[in-house]
Order: structure tokens, then C-alpha cells, then sequence
């Protein structure tokens, strides 16, 4: 794996259909936004970059207690375009490729992102993206070259976009985990029911 890969965790979201912060959800004994932090670093060690916004005083105590980097987005009510470029904008110069990911991905596993980033580092020139439900998204590396291209997204308009115009060349690796996308009451039942419990998490 290229020590120059580096992950960006995105959760600035406000949660609005969820109705309160989703980072702070609990799943398998930890909240989802320190889950996704330490898949990251099994990943990219002390290569990683979250990026918070909504819900700051509550999230950041939990995040500087894991030693990662930490991205302010004061933009995060205008959309995920404005995490991913406070993300890229906080990546060091040399960096080859990032890892994006969410933090309302909870049944993504470190050996899928493992997975994930090995087959980058084979062409590292390529994005590599999940495959699920017919469709490429997050998690997902995008290579240096696609900086440019991520920096002028707008509004809620998200990496999925950049990935689509380089399905000609894309590294696709099947994450049907990645479909379960922890954004409302029923998900959360149903991530509680995977956990084996009857209760919110």
C-alpha cells in the first residue's frame, strides 16, 4: 500500500431526516463517527482527516480523544461539496490519493477498505470506488488527479458525480455494505436489529 494515501472521514452533516446527529449513533460499542475514525486509520494510520461541522461542541471532544486530524467545515449547511473541499484542502502536498469516506457506514468493514485501497495502489492513477445496489459511491479513493474536479463540486453534489465520469477506467470492488446508509428512523431500527438488539442504538 503507498504510505501517501490519505483518508478523509466526512461528518459536517446536520442529520436533518435523522432528526438529531447520526455521528453519535452507537453501534458494536462505539459511536459511528469513532468507528469510521478508527477504520481510517487501520487503514491510513495517522493519515487521516475528519471533517465536522453540524453538532461541533458535542462531536469534537469524541474526535480529538482518537488523534486525528480535524477539519473545521463552516460551510456544512451548504451541502457535501463544501466537507470534501475542506477535506482535500487539508490534505498535505504530496499526497497520491484519498479515501473518502462517511461516518453513516457502519457495516463497512477495515478489511473491505484494506481491499479498497490494495487495488488502488496496483494503478494508483485510477479511482477505485464501492459497488453496490447497481450503482459506484463512498467509500471510495480518488486518485490526485481528480483534486481539481472534486474542489469544483457545488452544493449537495458528492464525489459519486466524479466517480460516474471515470467509469471508462474505474477500479470497482462489490461493498453491498455500503447500501445501508444510516440516515433515518427505519435505518436505524434496522442497525439496531443487525446489532442484536431491539433498542436505538
Amino acid at each position: 500500500m503507498l504510505p501517501d494515501l490519505h483518508a478523509i472521514v466526512l461528518a459536517a452533516g446536520e442529520s436533518r431526516r435523522l432528526g438529531r446527529p447520526k455521528q453519535l449513533l452507537r453501534f458494536e460499542g462505539s459511536t459511528l463517527i469513532e468507528q469510521a475514525i478508527r477504520q481510517a486509520q487501520a487503514v491510513c494510520e495517522d493519515r487521516v482527516v475528519a471533517v465536522i461541522g453540524a453538532h461541533r461542541d458535542r462531536i469534537l471532544p469524541l474526535v480529538e480523544a482518537l488523534d486525528v486530524n480535524v477539519a473545521i467545515n463552516p460551510n456544512w449547511k451548504t451541502g457535501m461539496a463544501s466537507s470534501l473541499h475542506t477535506g482535500i484542502e487539508s490534505l498535505p502536498p504530496g499526497s497520491a490519493g484519498a479515501l473518502l469516506t462517511l461516518c453513516d457506514h457502519p457495516l463497512v468493514t477495515i478489511a473491505q477498505l484494506t481491499q479498497l485501497a490494495r487495488a488502488w495502489a496496483s494503478d494508483p492513477d485510477r479511482a477505485a470506488a464501492s459497488a453496490y445496489n447497481g450503482t459506484v459511491g463512498v467509500p471510495a479513493i480518488v486518485p490526485r488527479r481528480l483534486y481539481p474536479s472534486l474542489l469544483g463540486l457545488t452544493g449537495d453534489a458528492g464525489a459519486k458525480s466524479v466517480l460516474r465520469r471515470e467509469l471508462h477506467q474505474l477500479i470497482t470492488l462489490a461493498v453491498p455494505e455500503a447500501s445501508l446508509d444510516v440516515d433515518n428512523e427505519e435505518t436505524v431500527r434496522e442497525l439496531a436489529r443487525l446489532s442484536g438488539t431491539d433498542k436505538k442504538p
